[in-house]
């Protein structure tokens, strides 16, 4: 790599500086489920809450084509290019959602037009969160590298953070002519602030130190012989990182989403209480992991990886258990969210980044990190308010506890089984 072509503090800043601003109009979406059902629905608070949830999950399924498309463009044009018109797009979806009349204006057209905005941005969000990710790490020397991964998962955790803490605020404005849009109008200018300043970062020197190998396979092979040997040559690869996304969307959108939800709604804890705790706890997160990315080799990833699953694993229905009933109990399971998470996040970028070559690693990872999202990360909510109004409120957590030992089982199982063969042999 020639040091002339790392990335400076400042274009590392504003690549992070957009992740955190597309996390927080995300994690405002979440947290305000109640007031869009009230704005843009016209049931009872209950069900406009569902239908809300709704369409968090249905915007979620074009992500696997926004993943295929900047994916491929990335792999084949550079990685660039495509991060300019992703955060373009989400940009001005954003002001669209700020701008919408509500449903007692318009009628139908009201929810109509929150879906497309919001297809809009999750179409886009698929070939930024990823390919966000792989621009670091390609400009990062080696021995930086998990940290440089880190860097964007732990933007993602400061954005949801800040969405947690603006949320009660804006509750208590929202019956004052509709003052809760001004945060989505902000993302959004800000949104298209940074697409300018993005304007001036490089492409990655890993990029382009196989531009001339990856155009020669283009010509030899045609494009979409090039792309269809992907699920070929690393199925497995695409396997793991789907098992992983599973995970990692489901305790994300369960344990710092729909936790929030969970505790004010249905066992009445103080909103601002609640909602300060779990953003400091996103800080922590935050902090935490650029600690461990700092501290470790990008050979112990795996090792650092599974222990945050494991430890995941092991709270995350204690943590929903214990909230109802025992305060100490709470706090010790809720301490060992916050180390398991932030090993995760340390970790998930760089574990993923290993498994793919330079040439295919965008749509590799995109395509099967959304698809996998789609799948459930984009259902999490639904699915942890039937768990809790038709079960039990302990089942979100044991939720995460099934997806995560399902993703352990994938990460490794295949290993072991290699492992035990050859020994026999």
């Amino acid at each position: 790599m020639n040091p002339s072509q790392n990335l400076n503090s400042s274009a590392v800043a504003i690549v992070c500086a957009s992740v955190v601003i597309e996390w927080l109009e995300y994690a405002l979406y979440i947290y305000l489920a109640i007031l869009f059902g009230q704005a843009f629905f016209s049931f009872g608070v209950g069900d406009s809450l569902t239908f809300a949830f709704l369409f968090f999950a249905l915007t979620y399924w074009v992500r696997p084509l926004g993943a295929w498309l900047y994916g491929y463009y990335s792999d084949t044009r550079g990685r660039r290019l495509p991060m300019l018109v992703s955060i373009v797009l989400i940009g001005i979806a954003t002001l669209v959602i700020a701008l919408i009349p509500e449903y007692s204006s318009i009628g139908f057209w009201a929810p109509f037009g929150l879906l497309v905005a919001r297809m809009v941005q999750s179409f886009s969000v698929a070939g930024e969160f990823t390919n966000t990710a792989v621009y670091l790490m390609e400009h990062a020397p080696e021995k930086r590298r998990v940290l440089a991964g880190a860097l964007v998962a732990a933007s993602s955790a400061l954005g949801m953070g800040l969405g947690l803490l603006l949320t009660p605020f804006i509750f208590s404005i929202a019956d004052e002519g509709g003052y809760w849009r001004w945060p989505f109008l902000v993302c959004g200018c800000i949104t298209l602030f940074l697409c300018f300043a993005r304007h001036w970062l490089l492409e990655t020197p890993m990029y382009l130190s196989s531009k001339q190998v990856i155009e020669k396979q283009v010509k030899t092979k045609g494009r979409n012989r090039l792309f269809s040997e992907l699920w070929v040559d690393y199925k497995l690869s695409i396997i793991k990182v789907l098992a992983l996304a599973a995970f990692v969307s489901v305790f994300v959108y369960v344990g710092n989403g729909f936790f929030s939800y969970y505790l004010t709604q249905v066992l009445i804890w103080d909103l601002s209480s609640v909602n300060f705790g779990l953003a400091v706890s996103l800080f922590i997160v935050s902090v935490l992991a650029m600690l461990w990315a700092w501290l470790m080799k990008p050979s112990s990833v795996l090792s650092f990886l599974t222990f945050g699953i494991l430890l995941m694993v092991i709270v995350a229905p204690g943590m929903f258990i214990s909230s109802a009933s025992d305060n100490i109990w709470f706090f010790a399971f809720y301490l060992g969210y916050i180390l398991a998470n932030s090993f995760v996040t340390a970790t998930m970028f760089c574990y993923m980044f290993s498994l793919l070559p330079t040439h295919v690693r965008c749509t590799g990872m995109s395509v099967a990190w959304n698809v996998s999202v789609a799948l459930f990360g984009g259902t999490a909510l639904l699915v942890a308010e039937f768990l809790t109004k038709n079960i039990g409120y302990f089942m979100p957590g044991w939720y995460i506890t099934v997806i995560g030992l399902m993703s352990l089982c994938i990460l490794h199982g295949p290993d072991l089984y290699n492992k035990m063969t050859n020994k026999r042999i």
